[in-house]
């Protein structure tokens, strides 16, 4: 499923459209940004006020220390009563603390996350994590296995961790060591998601010219 040319027509619907971020704390952006904006926020500034679409609403329920099994257990409270019609899924670095003995549960994990959107009329995007530095955890596994059930479930799968590494010199900018971004990682982010729904557009966009540091 082309999800990615999916999320850029729900751009131009004439309704109201809304858009969950749902994971851990890198999804949340708490704590880390230092009172900045994180990448939802960046999302709603381009959706909601550039792209003038008024009646869409651009929800962050992520929280700190989740693993995908907190996910599903609070999805009757999180997610499924906001009616999501897109929903970013960020998550594994807290998972990967099983190591490699948990990633079939991991795995199992979100394909019955996928299923529990999909059961409520959702699109998906499973959203790989930024890599660890100075960590003994497996995190590079957990991101396979995320790509693995993106593939089987069909949902769309923005590859964070790939991207970062295209530039491993200058992650250490947008990285605490621990995975988590920096505001200048967050706004990366938000380009890299923009890019994928084919949003990006440095000369009508001030969020996209906004320089994160990396000079991408």
């Amino acid at each position: 499923m082309d999800v990615n040319s999916i999320l850029n027509e729900l751009t131009k619907v004439s309704t109201g459209v809304r858009w969950l971020f749902y994971g851990d704390s890198i999804a949340s952006g708490v704590y880390h940004t230092f009172g900045m904006r994180d990448w939802a926020e960046h999302f709603r500034e381009r959706i909601v006020w550039e792209l003038r679409r008024s009646q869409d609403l651009v929800l962050n329920s992520a929280y700190s220390g989740f693993r995908v099994g907190n996910l599903l257990n609070d999805f009757a409270f999180r997610a499924e009563p906001f009616k999501p019609h897109a929903a970013f899924i960020m998550d594994g670095t807290n998972d990967c603390a099983a190591g490699p003995d948990g990633v079939n549960a991991y795995m199992d994990g979100l394909r019955a996350l996928a299923d529990r959107f999909k059961a409520i009329g959702c699109y998906v995007v499973y959203c790989t994590p930024p890599p660890m530095y100075g960590v003994n955890r497996p995190l590079p596994q957990y991101v396979e296995a995320m790509k693995k059930v993106a593939a089987e479930k069909e949902t769309g799968l923005l590859d964070i961790f790939s991207l970062w590494m295209e530039h491993p010199g200058r992650v250490y900018l947008t990285s605490d060591g621990l995975g988590h971004a920096t505001p200048e990682g967050y706004l990366k982010i938000a380009h890299d998601l923009f890019r994928y729904m084919g949003i990006f557009d440095k000369d009508n966009s001030t969020v996209c010219r906004l320089d994160c540091g990396l000079g991408l």
